[in-house]
């Protein structure tokens, strides 16, 4: 396979590989003797152990270490002295009198008053108080008293209909519903006819 190497001529032996190659220079030289066996060293035990130093730190960079930390210490101290000289150093505000004014009392004047307007409360809240609706005949706790779509109010002033009936004018349309349409809830016609000019 690799060059078909020659077959040994005896199997039963190992070949040497280096049998071709050139004798070493060193071959005339000898060895030197086998050294002798060292005698085992027992350590007698002592009383004085020194303690093993575990610093990683050379003593040059512990000492400027310990100078950093020094100056560290001496610049936060001034600074704290100088913090607190400043604030200790600063003018108190200067107290200046205020004048005295005399208090003079002024002199009570009548009021004239006139008298509160008689107190008429809306309880329905449809724009009529409850003494209108009395005399109108209307219910003051109910804001549309014919339930026709529109308030006692708006059917007494703006479109002078009758509160109290559905229909004022008798089509058999509801006054609300004329006025949504657009129409007269007291008689015919539209809610905004135009006078014609002759």
């Amino acid at each position: 396979m690799f060059d078909e190497p020659t077959p040994p001529n005896n199997p039963g032996q190992v070949e040497d590989i280096f049998a071709q190659a050139a004798p070493p220079a060193s071959a005339g030289r000898q060895q030197p003797p086998p050294a002798s066996p060292l005698k085992p060293v027992v350590p007698q035990p002592t009383s004085d152990i020194a303690p093993i130093s575990f610093e990683s730190e050379p003593p040059s960079r512990r000492w400027l270490l310990w100078v950093g930390i020094g100056v560290l210490v001496l610049v936060v101290a001034a600074g704290g002295a100088w913090f607190w000289w400043s604030r200790s150093s600063q003018p108190a505000p200067a107290i200046t009198e205020q004048p005295v004014l005399e208090e003079t009392t002024p002199q009570l004047q009548p009021e004239l008053t006139e008298p509160a307007p008689a107190v008429t409360g809306d309880i329905d809240g449809d724009g009529l108080t409850d003494t209108e609706e009395q005399a109108l005949g209307t219910d003051p706790r109910r804001a549309d008293s014919d339930e026709d779509g529109l308030f006692d109010r708006e059917e007494s002033v703006i479109y002078k209909s009758n509160p109290l009936k559905f229909d004022s004018d008798g089509d058999s349309f509801g006054d609300g519903q004329e006025v949504q349409n657009g129409y007269s809830p007291i008689g015919p016609g539209r809610l905004l006819e135009l006078p014609t000019s002759p």
